[in-house]
């Protein structure tokens, strides 16, 4: 895990030192964040489970329609069987605090019209890759069954890493504020590769990963 970690803060460090000759922006983000695991009730967005998440970012303009994002940024997670009639009797809930340093590419087709204020809101995509920091909190507490069968006791004794590579993939769209400041709307999935988002998995459903995903405001400015 050392190498990937070391790999991509070099690849931040060089674009940073590449971003003095080229055109950059800094900005940050606010939003809400949930998660799709073993404790959810909705297949797509569980909006009794929503968080927030927030972070801060760099962009480097590498032509008229490629730009390269650094981010770093924080999330909060959570899931409560409770909150589903039809798993009040296993009740199990977790929370997680994530922190997550990426490094995505962004294509704009129409950010040339965009930055003219031509064009009044400009459609991009997002694709990258990051390390995520994970350490879910697991509540078996209210389980109604027996805490010492088999499955319970695997996830609870099972040593998963607190770092894992993610792949985040998403849309937005940006306007013009003004002449140095921009405002996005941006959704984005990331897959953690691995089921213990939650911090479980045998107890519950071992065959299907967890992931999750953000969805909130960036305001950036030029330099």
């Amino acid at each position: 895990m050392k190498k990937p970690i070391l790999t991509l803060c070099a690849f931040s460090f060089c674009l940073a030192l590449w971003g003095q000759s080229a055109a950059i922006e800094g900005g940050v983000t606010l939003g809400a964040a949930t998660y799709q695991g073993d404790v959810t009730n909705n297949p797509f967005w569980e909006w009794k489970q929503t968080s927030f998440h927030g972070g801060i970012f760099a962009r480097f303009g590498i032509s008229d329609t490629w730009f390269m994002r650094t981010g770093l940024t924080y999330a909060h997670i959570s899931g409560d069987d409770l909150d589903n009639s039809d798993r009040d009797r296993r009740a199990f809930a977790f929370e997680n605090n994530l922190v997550e340093l990426t490094i995505t590419g962004e294509w704009e087709p129409w950010a040339v019209a965009r930055s003219n204020r031509t064009l009044p809101v400009s459609p991009y995509l997002i694709t990258g890759a990051g390390i995520l920091y994970t350490n879910p909190k697991v509540d078996f507490s209210h389980f109604t069954g027996d805490l010492l069968t088999r499955n319970v006791i695997r996830d609870r004794d099972t040593p998963y890493s607190k770092l894992r590579v993610i792949i985040p993939a998403g849309i937005g769209i940006k306007t013009q504020l003004s002449e140095d400041w921009i405002l996005g709307l941006e959704a984005a999935a990331r897959y953690p590769f691995t089921d213990y988002l939650d911090g479980i998995s045998y107890s519950a459903n071992p065959r299907k990963n967890d992931w999750y995903a953000l969805l909130g405001l960036m305001v950036a400015k030029k330099f």
